[in-house]
């Protein structure tokens, strides 16, 4: 059944909402009907009208209205954050769930009656925040979670942005209150809360604001959380640095491990070891830019491609080790037979060639369906993932479902083992063809 909601704020950020979030909830995915938006500007109505087919009518400039006069599940809040609090309020009111774009409200004061209210009301709340989905911190939280490197123990994470004399006279940032805190390291929070795979438990931070600073509220912070998982992170924060040292989607976070050091740095995730103190590169962005320009990224064809090159080079191994021991008669017999040189190929040499050219296959197809971490980089639609990767949709940040994850694993095992039995005899061939001479 549809959840009917209503849009409140259709202007600024809200266009975003009605042209590029929305239409997918709405049409796409078909999990929601919009029954009505809100703007005090009926100039914005144009945004609900066009692109998400609402009617002229179900159009309003004032919220409580809307409301009142419209049946709705859940509210969607795109607006200035100092009237978050009160479209919660009016939410509340009409007893709906609420979805609300970042930050949750102009203060810290209003942040926590915020959640106050909705937790009294045992109401539903969600912010929307989406920096850890992109891919460079999902690669590393997924690295972190194996626990290929040991136990985590604490996150190190960094962040400088120059806001100097960027910000436009008269925009809400410049007044609010805790600015930085509820407004910017809300991102930063929710990726170090992903990457520990815990909440926090307690939290320090120390803010101050710099000689120069034109902001109204404090705009660096230096910031020590325990997880509850007993992780601990470190997390600095500049938004008026002098440079753009690590501004969005070239964040720092390192986690340090067991076995080894998690660096991701300006969208490229590294891991140093503690035994050889060597970079190991787990992925490479200029690979995924490359794919992004062919228009590869997120579809089977880049897949496929992808997984073909990173084949290629021990297959022309195994195939190089086999053909040496084809002896040349052969090769001399069919010319005299009249052979031309792709009936040569095709009839007489590639029958040979049945063992490698079957080992090459099964160990290709071995290597791609146990990869984990290339298709959770380069597919981003979860629906495409393959079976092996389908495992990390039954994994939760609080909890997980182990009835599922193993009968997943079990799956996942069948069809490996099924190739393998069949082709055994000839791997075992292919493998040990050219390692004896004569």
């Amino acid at each position: 059944m549809k959840k009917k909601f209503i849009q409140i704020g259709l202007g600024g950020f809200g266009e975003y909402w009605c042209t590029s979030v929305l239409p997918y909830v709405t049409k796409e995915l078909q999990t929601a009907e919009l029954v009505a938006a809100v703007d005090i500007n009926p100039a914005a109505f144009v945004n609900a009208i066009k692109y998400m087919g609402l009617p002229e009518a179900k159009c309003y400039t004032d919220a409580r209205t809307a409301l009142e006069e419209n049946e709705a599940d859940f509210v969607t809040i795109v607006v200035p954050p100092q009237f978050h609090e009160q479209m919660v309020d009016l939410a509340l009111e009409h007893d709906c769930d609420i979805l609300c774009e970042k930050p949750i409200a102009d203060t810290m004061e209003g942040c926590c009656r915020i959640y106050r209210k909705v937790k009294a009301q045992n109401k539903k709340m969600a912010v929307t925040v989406s920096h850890r989905f992109d891919q460079p911190p999902q690669t590393m939280e997924a690295v972190l979670r194996s626990e290929r490197y040991g136990r985590l123990t604490h996150i190190t994470g960094r962040f400088a942005e120059t806001y100097l004399n960027r910000l436009p006279e008269g925009n809400f940032r410049i007044n609010m209150e805790d600015e930085y805190l509820v407004e910017w390291g809300i991102h930063h929070l929710d990726m170090l809360r992903a990457l520990a795979g815990s909440n926090a438990r307690t939290v320090y931070a120390k803010t101050w604001q710099p000689p120069w600073s034109r902001l109204r509220a404090d705009t660096s912070c230096a910031v020590t959380i325990e997880m509850e998982n007993g992780v601990h992170a470190i997390y600095e924060g500049i938004q008026e640095n002098a440079t753009r040292l690590n501004t969005w989607q070239d964040e720092y976070f390192r986690g340090e491990c067991e076995f080894g050091t998690v660096v991701m740095d300006h969208q490229k995730v590294n891991v140093l070891r503690s035994t050889d103190l060597q970079s190991e590169e787990v992925i490479h962005i200029p690979l995924l830019n490359v794919m992004k320009f062919l228009g590869l990224v997120n579809t089977y064809r880049g897949m496929i491609l992808l997984n073909a090159a990173l084949a290629i080079p021990f297959a022309m191994f195994l195939f190089h080790g086999f053909i040496v021991t084809v002896p040349r008669e052969i090769d001399e017999a069919g010319v005299i037979d009249g052979c031309g040189p792709l009936s040569l190929y095709f009839s007489i040499v590639f029958p040979l060639l049945k063992p490698v050219t079957i080992t090459a296959g099964v160990l290709t197809f071995i290597s791609s369906w146990n990869d984990f971490i290339t298709p959770l980089y380069v597919l981003n639609d979860s629906k495409k993932w393959g079976m092996i990767i389908s495992v990390y949709n039954f994994w939760g940040l609080y909890t997980s479902d182990w009835n599922l994850i193993c009968a997943v694993i079990v799956l996942t095992l069948l069809p490996i083992m099924v190739v393998y039995i069949f082709a055994q005899k000839y791997i075992i061939a292919g493998m040990t063809a050219g390692s004896v001479k004569g």
